[in-house]
Order: structure tokens, then sequence, then C-alpha cells
């Protein structure tokens, strides 16, 4: 965990940081763990909802947090 700390503290703000290292621990918002339950499912409406609850989180928070999961799905980066 401490080399991806050190990663993530350096490639990001403090704000996307903190998300970053709860997501780790597995400390995400539930409509986080909704949008994933949806997708396991492959029900495309119950989809379209729950990207549309993660995305009303905050002013741009939730826009953020679905832009960072389609990088992780498309396969992200190595770090």
């Amino acid at each position: 965990m401490d080399r991806y700390r050190d990663w993530i503290r350096g490639s990001t703000g403090a704000v996307s940081s903190a998300m970053l290292e709860n997501a780790w621990r597995g400390l995400v918002r539930r409509s986080l763990w909704q949008l994933f339950d949806a997708m396991a499912q492959g029900d495309w409406e119950v989809q379209k909802r729950a990207v549309h609850n993660v995305i009303r989180y905050g002013s741009t928070s939730g826009t953020d947090m679905m832009c960072g999961v389609l990088f992780g799905l498309s396969g992200g980066t190595n770090i």
C-alpha cells in the first residue's frame, strides 16, 4: 500500500488522493457500490440509474469519480 500511496499522492490532488486511499481500503460511496452491483447484473436500465447517482454527488466529485471508474475499466495505467 505504501508504494501506491506515494504514487497517488504524487499524481493527484488532496481530495482525489483521500478518495483513492479510502477506496483502497474498501471505503467508497454507496452510489459506487450500487454502480458496481448494477454492472454485475448486466441490466442497462439499472446501470444508467446508477451512473446518474454517481455523477450527482457534489459539484464535480461525482463526475470525477465516474471518469476514474471509466479509466479503470478501460485498462487504466501500469503503476
